[in-house]
């Protein structure tokens, strides 16, 4: 696929979604706590820095950013497959050219039918950016070819900005006429999560409210497939040691507001900082980056923790 083709497949992916009504429906889904994490171990962890961790939605792929040594040099994306949900993860490989760049690329999102990859980029010299780091998406026909996405498309200045923007979570929600849902990091003044939207009056960019803490440090949002839950990293007050904690929100149906923000606590957050995360779309597996501590490969490990869903009989 040529890269119109490529532009104007994501550009129509995009505003379909987009363009799609909202409905809810009830929250029952309940589960067991959150397992004692476990290191990747070398093969996907190495001695640099590995971050920005998110499973694919068919479980088979692991993308994440790391500063190893490669072709393009600075942060890249690189993803790591597996034969299936409890196989061991391979040897991490290098995505292409279309993707990483000699600048920085991190942070990326999937559309929940596997065609849309969100990323946040510097991408040095290119024309399309609106300064510092911006989001990106690119698509790719085949859901499960990790090395079949076209040239990205900027996503402009609805949520684009001169500042930092990064860390994007993407939902349709639940049901063709599911709510849309963009969520991305933007640091300027703080470092808060914001939500894009379309509404009646065109496009609306805002803080979530209900997320942010005044002062504190959030980011990197992700969502349960459901929408009913989100995780993301934050520095504030009741984060263990002082240290940059993964919280969690609910909300009973994919329209509500969120809930108080809750620590999710020990086992999962630590004394060392955990500055990343990321969640499968059924909930029960969270990829965490924890800084370097007992156990870990290098500066930054990727850790799994693990829960099961609880059926009503």
């Amino acid at each position: 696929m040529n890269a119109s083709l490529a532009r104007n497949a994501a550009r129509a992916a995009c505003i379909a979604m987009l363009a799609v009504p909202a409905t809810s429906s009830a929250d029952d889904t309940e589960f067991t706590n959150w397992s004692t994490p476990v290191n990747l171990g070398p093969v996907v962890n190495s001695s640099s820095i590995e971050g920005s961790p998110q499973v694919s939605p068919d479980g088979l792929s692991l993308y994440f950013s790391s500063n190893r040594p490669s072709e393009f040099g600075d942060f890249d994306l690189w993803v790591s497959r597996r034969d299936c949900k409890s196989c061991p993860w391979k040897e991490p490989v290098l995505l292409g050219p279309n993707i990483n760049t000699t600048g920085e690329e991190a942070s990326v999102a999937f559309s929940a039918d596997g065609h849309l990859l969100f990323f946040s980029s510097d991408r040095p010299g290119d024309v399309n950016g609106f300064g510092d780091t911006d989001i990106w998406v690119s698509f790719r026909w085949n859901r499960h070819d990790d090395f079949g996405w076209g040239p990205p498309v900027n996503l402009g200045p609805s949520v684009n900005t001169e500042h930092h923007e990064f860390g994007p979570a993407f939902l349709l929600g639940s049901g063709f006429f599911g709510r849309p849902t963009f969520y991305f990091t933007r640091s300027a003044e703080e470092q808060d999560i914001f939500e894009t939207r379309l509404t009646r009056s065109g496009v609306v960019t805002a803080p979530v409210a209900e997320i942010n803490a005044p002062g504190a440090l959030d980011g990197e949002p992700r969502f349960r497939g459901d929408g009913k839950e989100i995780v993301f990293f934050s520095q504030r007050d009741g984060s263990v040691g002082g240290s940059v904690d993964i919280w969690s929100a609910t909300r009973p149906h994919a329209n509500a507001p969120w809930s108080p923000p809750v620590n999710l606590g020990s086992p999962v957050n630590t004394q060392f900082a955990e500055i990343g995360v990321g969640m499968s779309l059924d909930g029960t597996q969270l990829y965490i980056v924890k800084g370097q501590q007992l156990g870990g490969s290098g500066l930054r490990d990727i850790w799994v923790s693990t829960r099961e869903r609880i059926d009503d009989d």
